[in-house]
């Protein structure tokens, strides 16, 4: 009868068998792991799970467990993918205490020091001290992701940042549209006198479709979705990201059109113009640069291969064509012709 073991597949019953399986699946961790690499070529491929639930010596246990080494080695290298030829070590080395120290001291000098008789300053000071910190836990916290140049701590900032925008958004998600404007009136008392100046208006007479209307439509605002859909496609590339991103803001157009009038246009405007026309061509471009450009990265691959086979094979044939031809040029007379000296001895 098979023993019932643990959630780590080791047998409960005895000490001897724990101490046995916990040396061998260390030396089998030892064995099937490889040397660690940093840089580019340190990201593994995404752990597979067998379908025999095995890891090749019969142990399901040793499985579950070499897969979950996979996954948080993976995830580390992910995360925490490390820097290659650092030059100087001090802003790569942890400085969490000092950090921490500069900043509370900070904080504290300006809290004191300020004038606190203008409530907006004091709300704004308060927000902007918020903001402040939390930047500052994202660079001793948050994970780097897989960038690294030009510093670790840029991207944490950034990802601090996009954390930010989204407690943002799900606030103002809560809020009314009269709770929202007096916010943002508060933050720039110069958008109460702000309006926007349509000199064209693209939401009128949509069943007029003609040559010259499509003309007129195809203005900087055309160019501008071309060029940011191209710019895209190069940060992006990935068809089904940018096609989705590209319908969804349409979609989002249409839905804040009563907010924002220059939302407002045709439905031939925003199907073909926008999403097939103009969006369609900076994709693909795009797509099209790069993929003469791989053509082209492995046009040269197989040249440069070729030349160096060419090349080995001159350098492999050099000694054997000096082989066949060192016997004919060092042979001594008397394997072949006799010398003038012997043929008078003979005569």
């Amino acid at each position: 009868m098979k023993k019932r073991t643990n959630s780590r597949g080791t047998p409960t019953s005895s000490g001897d068998a724990l101490l046995a399986t916990s040396s061998s699946s260390a030396g089998d961790a030892e064995r099937d792991h490889p040397a660690y690499k940093s840089g580019a070529a340190s990201a593994p491929a995404t752990p597979t799970k067998r379908r025999d639930g095995s890891d090749g010596s019969g142990s399901s246990a040793g499985a579950r467990r070499k897969r979950k080494d996979e996954i948080a080695q993976t995830f580390v290298i992910v995360n925490e993918r490390p820097v290659d030829d650092i030059s100087l070590d001090f802003f790569y080395k942890p400085h969490t205490i000092t950090l921490l120290a500069v900043s509370v001291l900070a904080v504290m000098y300006f809290a004191f020091v300020r004038n606190e008789a203008n409530v907006d300053e004091n709300l704004w000071a308060g927000l902007l001290c918020i903001v402040f910190f939390f930047l500052i836990v994202s660079v001793i916290a948050f994970p780097n992701g897989p960038f690294t140049r030009p510093h670790p701590a840029v991207w944490r900032i950034l990802f601090g940042c996009s954390v930010l925008y989204l407690l943002t958004l799900q606030f103002l998600m809560f809020q009314n549209y009269p709770t929202i404007r007096s916010i943002f009136y508060w933050i720039d008392p110069k958008l109460k006198n702000f309006h926007i100046d349509m000199e064209k208006e693209y939401g009128v007479n949509c069943s007029d479709i003609s040559w010259d209307r499509v003309k007129g439509h195809l203005d900087v605002f055309a160019w501008g979705h071309f060029l940011g859909w191209a710019f895209k496609a190069l940060l992006i590339r990935h068809m089904g990201i940018l096609w989705g991103i590209s319908v969804m803001w349409e979609i989002t157009e249409i839905t804040f059109a009563h907010l924002l009038p220059h939302f407002i246009e045709c439905w031939w405007d925003a199907l073909f113009l926008d999403v097939i026309v103009c969006h369609s061509l900076g994709i693909w471009m795009v797509v099209l640069w790069l993929t003469v450009q791989v053509i082209i990265s492995v046009a040269f691959v197989y040249l440069a291969v070729y030349w160096q086979q060419r090349q080995l094979k001159k350098v492999s044939s050099t000694p054997a064509k000096r082989k066949e031809t060192s016997p004919a040029s060092s042979s001594s007379p008397s394997k072949g012709k006799l010398s003038p000296q012997k043929e008078k001895k003979l005569k």
